[in-house]
């Protein structure tokens, strides 16, 4: 198992929200049957689910149940797969605290590093918005600070990847994972047809790569049909 899958897994869910509150098809796949209640905080049930989910339940917590953050970073500890917190990498667990202490508040999974050090994270049981982070009921792509992480663990992935890997081919399935406007030709000067937002899911028509560096796709996302730039400037903005 490589960690853009485990990724891809994870960002097919951006989007899903509890309703209501602990009712989430992550606990239910977990608990065995539907649990509601806010005391059923999910964001360490919806990593667990992930590497189920993605046939890669071995890897994560040893192929166990846990749905605490504590428990999590005490096997981490144990097992000796700490990182340091400027380290992370595509497809790491990373525990937060979002009250400047040192005990894990939540968890996430690391997308990228992004340019000033801060990280770009797909989550469970967050807010897309201002909401409480650590219990926000859905699951959304978000960027935290190294000063919120507590705790990084690196799973022991076949393929450890520092950065996405650029290998996009024509009749395969992406996901976006920062906001991407659909143009009607391959330029940031074409016209636009709207705009795909984290989590789509697209199909590649056509790649079109540039002189400079630039990678941009031509794809389909449901009935919509354009281009849009999926590496852009040294930056991945497709997976």
């Amino acid at each position: 198992m490589i960690a853009k899958e485990i990724i891809k897994t994870a960002l097919k869910y951006v989007g899903t929200e509890a309703d209501p509150p602990g009712n989430v098809i992550f606990n239910t796949h977990y608990y065995g049957g539907k649990v509601k209640g806010k005391q059923f905080a999910w964001c360490v049930v919806f990593v667990w689910d992930v590497f189920r989910m993605s046939g890669a339940s071995k890897l994560f917590f040893n192929g166990k149940k846990t749905a605490a953050c504590q428990y999590l970073m005490a096997y981490a500890q144990k097992k000796e797969k700490v990182i340091p917190k400027n380290k992370g990498q595509l497809g790491d667990v990373v525990l937060f605290n979002f009250s400047s202490g040192t005990s894990p508040q939540h968890v996430g999974l690391i997308i990228k590093k992004n340019d000033d050090g801060s990280y770009l994270t797909v989550e469970g049981n967050t807010s897309a918005g201002a909401g409480s982070q650590d219990n926000g009921g859905c699951v959304a792509i978000k960027t935290r600070k190294q000063s919120q992480v507590v705790f990084i663990y690196r799973p022991k992935y076949d393929q450890p990847a520092a950065e996405p890997v650029l290998d996009y081919q024509v009749g395969k399935e992406y996901i976006v994972i920062e906001p991407r406007t659909l143009r009607s030709k391959a330029s940031t000067g074409a016209a636009s047809l709207g705009v795909l937002q984290p989590g789509t899911e697209v199909k590649v028509k056509k790649v079109i790569k540039a002189k400079s560096g630039n990678v941009w796709l031509k794809v389909t996302a449901g009935k919509k049909e354009g281009y849009i730039a999926a590496y852009y400037l040294r930056k991945v903005h497709v997976l």
